[in-house]
């Protein structure tokens, strides 16, 4: 087997969070948090950083060319809406086209 295939890939440079709770007690200190997470970015000068928030990694890019290539890239996972009861009810089973998945119907 290809010792490759099994790698993670790595994550972008961030600040380093708590554990558990990631970087929860410093979203909630430092408001408005776009303007926190820009000032971080320019500290760290990079244009690609990651954030963690419990479990969930938030990846803020600043830069236009890479942002342009990740949407290039990814641009499926990003095209569709969460699927969930509620949208599902409130569509009648999405009949509508405001909450439809993407993909075929």
């Amino acid at each position: 087997m290809n010792k490759k295939s099994h790698e993670i890939p790595k994550l972008p440079p961030g600040p380093k969070p708590w554990p558990i709770i990631g970087l929860l007690p410093e979203i909630l200190t430092n408001k408005p948090v776009f303007r926190w997470i820009h000032k971080v970015m320019e500290e760290m000068n990079t244009e690609i950083a990651c954030f963690r928030i419990g479990n969930v990694h938030i990846i803020p890019i600043t830069c236009p060319e890479i942002a342009c290539d990740f949407l290039r890239k990814h641009d499926a996972a990003f095209a569709s809406r969460p699927l969930s009861m509620a949208t599902e009810i409130a569509t009648d089973g999405y009949l509508t086209t405001a909450l439809t998945p993407f993909g075929e119907q």
